[in-house]
C-alpha cells in the first residue's frame, strides 16, 4: 500500500522546456549537418565550394569545426532560410561555440549572419573577440536608406572555452528587438542606432549562415570568419524567456544560474551582472591548456557545478511524502485495534 501510494505521487512538470518551439537542430553527434528536427539539412563550404565537414569533441557528444587560424579553409555553415518560415520576425538562435581566434583583416568575426541575396540588407552577430573583450556586436544594415541599427551584447572574450548563447530577435512596433542570454544568464544589451525597417521580412533576407559568409563583406572570398567550433545548434519559433534559456543550458550538464522571479518587461532592461563560465563536462577530454586566474573572492553566487541526479529538493519531497504516508498508515493500523478491543 505504501509503494503504491508513493508511485501515485505525481512529478512536478518543468514548464521552463522550449523543446515544444524547437523549429530546426543541428546536434553534430551522428557526424553529419542534418536537421535532427526537421528536413533543413545543412551545407558545409569552404569559399564556393561544398567542403566535407570536420567534427571535434563538444559540449554534447560532437561539434562542427569552422575556420582555423593558419589554415588556407574558409569554412562556413549554410542552413536553408526555409526553417524560419512564418517565424522570421520573432525567433530564437541557441547555440555553443568555442572561439579559437580573431579575424585580423579588419572585418568582424562573424558567429552568424543574415542577408538578402540581391540588395545590401543584413544581421548578424560578431563575439567579444581581443580587440572588443567587454561585448558582442550585433548590426542590421539597411542598404536601401543606408541605415543601420547597433546591438552590444555586454558579454566578455572568453577564448577557447565553450559559451553557450541565446541570441532572441522579436518584433515589436514594427522593429526588431534583441535580447540574449549567455551561459544561461540574461545579460545586457545596448541597442541603438535606427532599427526601423529592420524586420527580417522588411529586409527580405532570405539566407542564413554560421561561420562568417556575408557576401556584402569579402564578395565570394568570406572576410568575416569566425574562427572555432559550433556545437548544439537549435531555431526556435519566437523570442525565449530567461527560464527557458537556463533550461537549454543545465540540459547540457551545467548549473544554470538563478533566473530573477520576476523577468524584465522591457526587452533591453536585462540585468547587467556578467555570467560566470561554465564549468568543463567531466566527461570530455580537456584539450585546451588550464587557463591560470587569481583565486576569486569569497561569493554567495552558486558555482557552475555538474547537475549530478536528482536535486536535494526532490530528494526531500519524496522523504515527507513518504513520511506522511507511513504516518497514516500506523493511525489506521492503530483504530483498527481499538476496534477490535
Amino acid at each position: 500500500m505504501l509503494v503504491a501510494l508513493l508511485l501515485a505521487v505525481p512529478a512536478a512538470a518543468d514548464n521552463n522546456d522550449p523543446s515544444g518551439k524547437l523549429i530546426a537542430e543541428y546536434t553534430f553527434d551522428d557526424e553529419t549537418i542534418k536537421d535532427s528536427a526537421g528536413i533543413n539539412h545543412a551545407i558545409l563550404y569552404n569559399g564556393k565550394s561544398a567542403a566535407e565537414p570536420v567534427f571535434t569533441e563538444g559540449v554534447v557528444g560532437k561539434a562542427l569545426q569552422l575556420s582555423q587560424k593558419g589554415s588556407i579553409q574558409l569554412l562556413w555553415l549554410s542552413i536553408p532560410y526555409d526553417v524560419f518560415e512564418g517565424n522570421q520576425d520573432s525567433f530564437t538562435i541557441s547555440m555553443w561555440y568555442k572561439a579559437s581566434g580573431y579575424n585580423t583583416t579588419g572585418e568582424d568575426s562573424e558567429l552568424f549572419s543574415f542577408y538578402n541575396t540581391s540588395v545590401e540588407n543584413f544581421l548578424f552577430y560578431s563575439p567579444a573577440s581581443a580587440a572588443f573583450q567587454d561585448k558582442a556586436f550585433s548590426m542590421k544594415w539597411n542598404g536601401l536608406n543606408q541605415s543601420y541599427g547597433y546591438a552590444n551584447v555586454i558579454t566578455p572574450y572568453n577564448a577557447n572555452n565553450w559559451v553557450h548563447l541565446v541570441y532572441c530577435v522579436d518584433a515589436v512596433d514594427g522593429q526588431s528587438v534583441i535580447t540574449a542570454y549567455v551561459n544561461g544568464a540574461a545579460v545586457e544589451v545596448d541597442q541603438g542606432g535606427d532599427w526601423s525597417n529592420s524586420l527580417m521580412s522588411t529586409l527580405g533576407v532570405d539566407n542564413f549562415t554560421i561561420g562568417g559568409k556575408n557576401p556584402y563583406k569579402g564578395g565570394d572570398t568570406p572576410s568575416c570568419l569566425f574562427y572555432g567550433e559550433v556545437d548544439e545548434v537549435q531555431i526556435y519559433a519566437g523570442a525565449l524567456t530567461n527560464a527557458e534559456a537556463a533550461y537549454i543550458y543545465s540540459s547540457a550538464g551545467f548549473e544554470a544560474p538563478p533566473v530573477p522571479e520576476t523577468e524584465p518587461t522591457e526587452p533591453n532592461s536585462a540585468p547587467t551582472q556578467a555570467p560566470t563560465e561554465p564549468t568543463q563536462v567531466e566527461t570530455e577530454p580537456q584539450t585546451e591548456p588550464p587557463v591560470t586566474t587569481e583565486a576569486p573572492a569569497e561569493s554567495t553566487e552558486p558555482t557552475q557545478e555538474k547537475k549530478d541526479g536528482l536535486n536535494t529538493g526532490g530528494i526531500i519531497g519524496w522523504v515527507v511524502a513518504g513520511v506522511a504516508v507511513l504516518a497514516l498508515a500506523v493511525i489506521l493500523v492503530l483504530n483498527l485495534k481499538k476496534k477490535k478491543q
